[in-house]
């Protein structure tokens, strides 16, 4: 019978970590593929143990299994944007700091109106894309931290939100203007037939064509709802947003 070599855990844990580092696996998701493959050992699973290693690098080799990915989707659940945007920047942050830059698409997720202050700065430059049903409405955040302050650039391609249209409309109040058109794509100073009609973007057709190419990033490129299957969330209480972001961080 062959001697049995007894082996302390944290070799193999160091011998697994080693290797996984060099095919540029982060710091932390290093440790839990060695700590996987450690525990398979311990536990005395042998179809899930450090021999697996072979296959997991071949994969890697081949293309067909991300170590760490620049770009990366997630599905969320329909939950708050809120929490998927601190939760997403948080973590891509890391690998921002090790490749440059990260982005990723989120889906199906709800309204995301601001980037929380506390996630701001940890963010060297963040780009969010979110568009919702009316028209052009397209939002745009952008942040940057200098050494001089933050520079923040939060916007719509449309030349007017919806929340002016419809506070106008509460109040009785005219909107000006090449705000919107009513629902037979006339022009209206009417915020109540604004309501039915489409907001117009921000300077004519460039603005248009940002607003679709935002929208082709957040909704399209993410899976999410898009164009007219997007829910109104002021009408529509009962059927999920399935909203997308597209957040980039460099």
């Amino acid at each position: 019978m062959p001697d049995v070599i007894r082996i302390s855990p944290p070799r193999p844990h160091a011998f697994v970590k080693s290797i996984r580092l060099s095919h540029r696996m982060a710091s932390d998701r290093d440790n839990i593929v060695a700590d996987a493959v450690v525990l398979d050992d311990l536990r005395g699973v042998d179809s899930h143990r450090i021999n697996r290693l072979p296959s997991y690098i071949a994969r890697i080799k081949a293309g067909v299994l991300a170590t760490n990915p620049v770009l990366a989707s997630l599905d969320v659940n329909n939950t708050f944007g809120f929490v998927v945007g601190s939760l997403v920047i948080n973590e891509r942050i890391e690998i921002a700091s090790t490749y440059g830059l990260a982005v990723v698409g989120v889906k199906p997720s709800n309204h995301y109106r601001i980037i929380l202050p506390s996630r701001m700065l940890d963010v060297l430059c963040l780009l969010g894309v979110e568009t919702s049903l009316y028209s052009a409405q397209v939002h745009l955040k952008w942040v940057s931290r200098g050494q001089a302050g933050d520079f923040i650039l939060d916007l719509s391609s449309s030349i007017a939100g919806p929340a002016e249209i419809r506070r106008a409309a509460r109040s009785g109040e005219s909107i000006p203007e090449g705000y919107d058109l009513d629902k037979d794509g006339r022009p209206t100073t009417d915020a109540q037939a604004a309501l039915g009609g489409v907001v117009l973007p921000n300077v004519g057709p460039k603005g248009s064509g940002l607003a679709i190419m935002m929208d082709i990033l957040g909704e399209i490129s993410t899976g999410a709802a898009f164009g007219g299957a997007v829910v109104d969330m002021n009408k529509d209480m009962n059927t999920p947003l399935d909203l997308g972001h597209w957040i980039l961080v460099c």
